[in-house]
């Protein structure tokens, strides 16, 4: 897979969605929902894309396994696009699926930490760590 480093391993959750049933154009109404998953270990998940109503189930999924073993898991966002709250709600869902342990997010960017913070996640669970990104983009 181009770009992913070599130690990744994709979790085969990838979406592509033309709203309009065509490519994206910079025409109204020619948006695209893209989104990617990969994992670093069976605790270790790397998204990519926006994370959104569409895409938000697709991540459920591939870190329902990870869950099921108990934290810590680590889902890295320093890639995500874009994030809205269907997005940090199932992060919150997954959260509570957890049956011991935490979710650290790793490399959440500034928009993305807004989301967060605007919604209250970042202090209602002892159990949710929360690292901003610290590379410039």
């Amino acid at each position: 897979m181009e770009g992913v480093p070599s130690r990744l391993t994709p979790v085969a959750w990838t979406a592509c969605a033309y709203l309009t049933g065509r490519p994206p154009t910079h025409e109204k109404g020619g948006t695209m929902t893209d989104f990617a998953i990969n994992s670093a270990g069976p605790r270790t998940f790397f998204l990519s894309g926006e994370l959104d109503m569409s895409t938000a189930p697709l991540m459920e999924t591939a870190i329902a396994p990870a869950l099921a073993m108990g934290g810590p898991v680590t889902l890295d966002l320093s890639d995500l696009a874009f994030i809205d709250s269907s997005g940090v709600g199932s992060i919150v869902r997954s959260l509570r699926a957890l049956p011991s342990g935490c979710i650290v997010l790793h490399g959440v960017r500034s928009a993305a930490q807004r989301v967060i913070q605007i919604m209250g996640v970042d202090q209602a669970s002892a159990n949710l760590h929360v690292i901003p990104c610290a590379v410039p983009v």
